[in-house]
């Protein structure tokens, strides 16, 4: 079961609504793995049209399996409406080392839209490298649209160890207006006991037959500090530059200090200080004219408490939001979340500003949100994606 609260905001109006949903699971006792699930989603108070979404899968073979979900409007008097969403997929193994997929999607609403998806998977290990090599092709069955075809190829390192690893990828796609070429490279390294090193580095290109070409580029280095005589204390720390050429370039910089500390064995308090500084250049070239220069910063910190052997938190936070033309936004927000399995929590929480400016309006959640919280392992490959998430 779940319960949503949603807020549109616009220049002149402001919408509430409150959703209630419920919906469950099926797994009958068969010889091969099958599940059935359902979602009923319905608007209580305020605008918005409900949903009704079917999905099942099943396991036709070890190699072969097969899943689909199709989502419907639904009017408040129970009327179901027409379709939104209609999802068929396939997976199978042709050999040990090779999977493909195929995949059927339609989209609903005003512009109706369908494609088909075909792709080839095929990943083997020599010694401490992991290689992979992908192949995608995508094209329109039912409205707008045009063919994609999607080449990957990925070379991962691992020490013998596991105190440092590699991973690398390159994709390159072609489309009928567009060709698109982008790398990534991702470092992590255990330095001692107590120090973890963490790099990322994605580079993307993408050339337009007609318009612009569109250039980016994102780079964050930083570093975790988990001391092994005083593990309640975590703490990580990073900066990131990003650059975006396109009709004009626009460069910032942002970094984040966020530490953690277990107070007790049920308490813990959390803090932190990020800022992002931002240039935007109207012309690209040596003579370009500078446009806008928008510093910004945050502080937060926040406590949370474990009740019941883990499975209820109480948290409470108080944030400071402000640039360098003076503006600023406080809030101050608490949330309640409840353990709905092994590493999984449901958090439910309310935010409360004061002194709102619009062009913060996206950094501070205003009023009630729902969200899941997955714990990740302690793994470099775990601290690595968690890494560039944060």
């Amino acid at each position: 079961n779940e319960i949503r609260a949603t807020r549109d905001t616009g220049p002149s109006t402001r919408e509430r609504a409150l959703w209630l949903g419920t919906g469950g699971s099926w797994w009958p006792v068969t010889d091969r793995p099958l599940s059935f699930d359902l979602l009923l989603e319905q608007a209580v108070w305020g605008n918005g049209e409900g949903l009704l979404r079917f999905g099942a899968a099943h396991e036709l073979t070890r190699r072969w399996s097969v899943e689909g979900t199709a989502e419907l409007g639904l009017a408040r008097d129970g009327t179901v409406g027409d379709l939104r969403q209609l999802r068929l997929a396939t997976q199978y193994d042709v050999s040990d080392w090779l999977r493909g997929h195929s995949e059927l999607t339609r989209s609903g609403g005003d512009a109706v839209q369908g494609r088909v998806v075909q792709g080839l998977q095929a990943d083997w290990t020599r010694g401490p490298w992991q290689f992979g090599l992908g192949v995608e092709h995508s094209k329109p069955v039912e409205g707008a649209g045009g063919r994609l075809t999607s080449l990957s190829a990925s070379a991962d390192w691992r020490a013998a160890d596991e105190n440092w690893i590699i991973e690398t990828g390159v994709d390159r796609s072609f489309g009928d207006a567009a060709t698109r070429l982008s790398t990534d490279v991702g470092l992590a390294g255990r330095i001692g006991a107590d120090w973890t090193l963490l790099g990322r580095s994605r580079l993307a290109r993408q050339q337009r037959d007609a318009g612009q070409d569109t250039r980016q580029h994102r780079l964050r280095l930083g570093a975790a500090y988990r001391p092994v005589l005083m593990p309640r204390l975590d703490m990580l720390g990073w900066y990131e530059r990003r650059l975006d050429h396109e009709e004009s370039h626009e460069a910032a910089q942002l970094w984040s200090l966020a530490g953690s500390w277990q107070a007790g064995p049920d308490l813990r308090i959390d803090g932190r200080y990020s800022g992002q500084r931002s240039v935007l250049d109207l012309d690209a070239g040596p003579g370009g004219m500078q446009a806008d220069t928008v510093l910004t910063q945050l502080a937060r910190i926040g406590g949370e408490i474990d009740l019941l052997d883990d499975r209820i938190t109480l948290g409470l936070d108080a944030m400071r939001l402000w640039d360098d033309a003076g503006a600023a936004t406080h809030a101050l927000g608490g949330e309640l979340g409840l353990a709905v399995g092994e590493g999984a929590m449901v958090v439910i929480g309310y935010n409360a500003t004061r002194r709102r400016v619009a062009r913060m309006e996206g950094l501070i959640e205003e009023g009630a949100y729902l969200r899941v919280r997955m714990a990740l392992g302690d793994g470099l490959v775990d601290r690595l994606a968690e890494f560039w998430e944060r």
